[in-house]
């Protein structure tokens, strides 16, 4: 149950942080809270050694990424999943069958 609270909370922070400022009517704060989150997805490629074209243009999808793995997260909350026509369960020690 634990992880599933730190699950929807992760997901939750990444929408706030990422998404949100995107959506809200713009101020100069939000102007500088949206920068620094695009800046902060440039540092990290360019830090981890992803600094393709392609790579780079991927910093402004930013705001974009949360929502992208949202069905990601509402399946690792659920606690079920479906896999080879197996489904599986989510335990305090891990997935079960």
């Amino acid at each position: 149950m634990e992880s599933r609270l730190v699950m929807a909370g992760s997901a939750l922070w990444f929408l706030m942080t990422y998404t949100l400022p995107w959506l809200l009517p713009t101020t100069p704060l939000l102007r500088v809270v949206r920068t620094v989150g695009l800046l902060d997805r440039g540092v990290v490629n360019v830090m981890t050694g992803r600094r393709r074209p392609a790579d780079l243009v991927e910093t402004f999808l930013g705001p974009v990424s949360p929502l992208a793995v949202l069905p990601a997260y509402a399946k690792a909350v659920s606690g079920r999943l479906r896999w080879r026509g197996r489904v599986y369960v989510a335990t305090e020690s891990g997935w079960r069958s």
